[in-house]
């Protein structure tokens, strides 16, 4: 296997990069891009079809190479790889219908391979968590599937990249055959639970009704202390500072804690959107970050997470666009330590959801954490 990555900033720049890229000693026929929501990215996808490149992207808040994060770039990491290693696996559901489609993606990728590994985008309009476990309960394995939701500058209209702009798929996936390419993850957080717990007295899939039986808006405002004009209604500024809080939520659940960030609110229902599902009866903390320690205990976890796997070939990051609101500029110190561990190509993007493996090495829907993703071809 081959890898080369690069970045640019404009689309005319990606078609002169990609032409150069291709060799007589390297022919990549696999790809990976993540690149900004407001780029002509279709025309990115067409660029790579007239290569016969096949490939996986979405659009993101934030773009990340070798130790660099970017604003309004492209990025894209390129694979010279044989065919019978992998597949492409692209659809587009409902939320409804996640976990009966995380059953029947098992089916497929058992057909495939012995012992099949996704790498995986979505958008929010899947409910990626129960798509994740419908992979479990069908490949009967704790840890099948690793990635992100795609993400743009809190438009809330993230996509996947596709050559036709009015193909609206919500699940890209490469899936690959294990025994040949070696995939190992780790997510790690930093939040600390703070204060005392709260109930989710009514939602749906990912959005917030009531909070303690008040509207979840209200609740945040009068939690947050966030301004409010005459008629008691959050002023749109101040609607924007709850999505930005640096206290996302963390949920109980047996032996495990889920994080959930917000990403948006509604005045007139007076509901919040979070960036993953939750439960009517969910119990909840709100949760804070350590201070700056919490990057230095995020670097000092990958440290050992290398202990633990071969070196890779290639490192994809996701990381939550919270952490960023959380952290600003010191963000980069994270990404570029990361890249310093492993000297090989990296990429990756700020996100609206990570898929990795926690400590228990069982894989599982996150926020405002960063996964990271080793690849490796294993030696035949």
């Amino acid at each position: 296997m081959q890898i080369k990555n690069f970045v640019t900033d404009s689309i005319e720049n990606f078609f002169r990069a990609l032409a150069n890229s291709i060799s007589d000693k390297f022919k990549p026929n696999l790809a990976i891009v993540f690149s900004h929501s407001s780029l002509p990215n279709h025309l990115i996808a067409q660029s790579l079809q007239k290569h016969n490149i096949d490939f996986i992207g979405c659009s993101s808040a934030g773009e990340i190479v070798n130790g660099k994060l970017y604003n309004k770039a492209i990025t894209i990491t390129l694979f010279e790889l044989e065919r019978n290693k992998y597949r492409i696996y692209k659809t587009n559901v409902t939320a409804e219908e996640s976990y009966q489609t995380g059953i029947a993606t098992a089916a497929f990728a058992k057909e495939q391979f012995n012992n099949p590994k996704f790498v995986s985008l979505f958008t929010l309009t899947i409910d990626a968590e129960q798509l994740v476990e419908g992979l479990k309960v069908g490949l009967n394995n704790g840890s099948p599937i690793y990635g992100g939701i795609a993400a743009d500058d809190q438009k809330l209209q993230p996509y996947l990249i596709t050559a036709d702009k009015q193909n609206k798929q919500n699940f890209q996936s490469i899936i690959f055959d294990n025994d040949a390419i070696e995939l190992h993850s780790t997510a790690i957080s930093g939040w600390e639970p703070i204060g005392i717990e709260y109930t989710i007295t009514k939602s749906n899939n990912n959005i917030v009704y009531e909070i303690n039986n008040e509207p979840a808006l209200d609740f945040f405002v009068d939690f947050f202390g966030f301004r409010t004009d005459p008629l008691n209604q959050v002023e749109n500024t101040e609607a924007s500072n709850i999505v930005n809080t640096q206290y996302p939520i963390q949920i109980s659940k047996e032996n495990r804690s889920v994080i959930r960030s917000p990403l948006d609110v509604n005045t007139e229902d007076k509901s919040i959107t979070l960036a993953g599902p939750v439960n009517t009866g969910d119990v909840f903390k709100f949760s804070v970050a350590p201070g700056f320690k919490v990057i230095e205990e995020t670097i000092h976890g990958f440290q050992n997470f290398k202990k633990e796997v071969n070196t890779p070939e290639a490192l994809i990051l996701f990381s939550c666009k919270a952490r960023h609101y959380a952290f600003g500029p010191v963000i980069e110190d994270e990404i570029e330590a990361i890249h310093q561990l492993w000297d090989v190509p990296f990429q990756g993007f700020l996100s609206f959801g990570e898929i990795g493996n926690n400590k228990n090495e069982e894989t599982y829907f996150h926020n405002s954490t960063c996964c990271l993703l080793t690849i490796k071809e294993k030696q035949s």
